[in-house]
């Protein structure tokens, strides 16, 4: 399993170019597999109070004179949901209870259809005739995500090999070995990185660690997250 990852501050949708990610299509008409189908689309229309986004000014209004064109849930926390409005994004954070505008810096124009790519943790917007926005809903990550991921032993001059998976492919990763026995010197230890594309979403990653001396040695399988996206 990966470590975990730690929301930073956020900032607003930026517009994408057009040919980066494709063209959106409506929510009802599409086809593609996403955090919710349509049984809990409906359910989630059913529990939520969308009525309960009150309109602060003329040009915002609640949902219940508002159509909603797209939904989607943030599987790391179902409580957490947006929907793509005629116009404008909106986002709940109590599964419905309340709405907030989620719209910082979008174009005023119709929302067609939403995508969030929960691994880069990134909500893409699709509108029309003003391209595709995208906003990071924890923020972009502004630090590493650094952490020890195994420890291990070797023996005199022993090569051997560790793998770790479900690693989301869209993170930018490094793998460093550290010894944890002290052997003052000449180097200890080296590795060597391998990938494998397990799916479309995740890789795993082989780690060979050779011991280069004529005694045993321990350490730590460390891993820093760059980027998720």
């Amino acid at each position: 399993m990966y470590g975990d990852v730690e929301p930073v501050d956020g900032t607003g949708f930026e517009a994408l170019q057009r040919a980066s990610v494709g063209t959106f299509t409506s929510h009802v008409e599409s086809d593609r597999v996403s955090a919710i189908n349509d049984a809990l689309c409906d359910e989630i229309c059913r529990r939520c109070s969308f009525a309960s986004l009150q309109s602060t000014s003329e040009d915002q209004t609640d949902f219940s004179v508002r159509q909603v064109n797209a939904i989607e849930i943030d599987p790391w926390n179902t409580n957490r949901l947006w929907v793509a409005a005629d116009r404008g994004v909106f986002q709940t954070l109590d599964a419905g209870g309340t709405w907030a505008d989620f719209s910082a810096t979008l174009p005023n124009c119709y929302i067609g259809d939403l995508i969030f790519h929960q691994h880069a943790r990134v909500l893409r917007a699709g509108t029309r005739n003003r391209g595709v926005w995208e906003i990071p809903v924890d923020g972009w990550m502004t630090t590493p995500i650094c952490g020890v991921q195994w420890t291990g032993s070797l023996a005199a001059n022993q090569t051997q090999r560790w793998f770790t998976f479900n690693w989301p492919a869209t993170w930018h990763m490094i793998w460093t070995v550290m010894p944890t026995s002290f052997a003052p010197g000449a180097p200890q230890i080296t590795w060597k990185v391998q990938v494998e594309r397990a799916s479309a979403e995740f890789v795993t990653y082989w780690i060979t660690v050779t011991n280069l001396t004529a005694a045993p040695v321990t350490f730590e399988g460390r891993y820093c997250i760059l980027s998720r996206y």
